[in-house]
């Protein structure tokens, strides 16, 4: 996880476990360059150290994620949050805090390094499976009036598509709905995906939603 200044220093936040040894290997092997500092339940509020530049949070660990990721958060660091099962309360809660990361406990190693690469690009990721709960409250959160797109950001096209996913609508059912082929769409979505800096079909509805967009009904 090395940066442009140097070594980014990663604190992971779990009880001592097979699981927690395998992300520490993960990590080793695929950043090679940093430097680790590893939390428990007994070390996680103790831990306030500013040369910490990502933290790992599992939601398994004793103790209270919600008031910690809120810590690390107010210090500007970069938080994931990894687990499952999530408590949708508690989910919808981390996710008001807009985190960098929103694992899932079922992620491949090829996922994980994927989506830290992204976090520490500065970006986020939020696995799909987590994306009903977020979408819920997304959904409930926004008003009736959607608000002006950004000049020059997508063509009419990919606006056409984008308001479409964020209705649900597979690639199989845009091709249909624009008479188009099943390819066309597809470049339209890597096309759109690429310039709103999202990883996936998921984070760009959040987007869209969160920018109010779209209204969807």
């Amino acid at each position: 996880m090395a940066n442009s200044g140097g070594t980014m220093n990663c604190i992971l936040i779990q009880e001592p476990s097979l699981m927690r040894e395998a992300m520490v290997r993960l990590l080793k092997d695929n950043f090679p360059d940093d430097s680790f500092t590893y939390g428990t339940s007994e070390t996680i509020n103790q831990s306030n150290d500013n040369i910490v530049d990502i933290v790992i949070i599992d939601v398994e660990t004793e103790g209270e994620i919600l008031p910690t990721a809120r810590l690390y958060k107010k210090q500007q660091k970069k938080v994931i949050i990894w687990g499952n099962p999530f408590n949708k309360n508690e989910l919808i809660e981390l996710f008001k805090l807009d985190l960098e990361g929103y694992f899932y406990r079922t992620m491949k190693k090829e996922e994980i390094i994927y989506a830290l690469n992204i976090v520490l690009k500065g970006g986020k990721y939020i696995h799909p499976s987590l994306s009903a709960v977020l979408l819920e409250e997304y959904l409930a959160l926004t008003t009736n009036e959607a608000v002006n797109k950004p000049d020059k950001l997508l063509t009419k096209r990919e606006w056409d598509i984008l308001e479409l996913i964020t209705k649900g609508y597979s690639n199989e059912q845009i091709s249909k709905k624009m008479d188009i082929s099943d390819g066309t769409v597809k470049n339209h979505v890597s096309n759109l995906l690429k310039k709103l800096e999202v990883a996936d079909r998921t984070n760009a509805v959040l987007t869209a939603i969160r920018n109010r967009w779209f209204i969807i009904k």
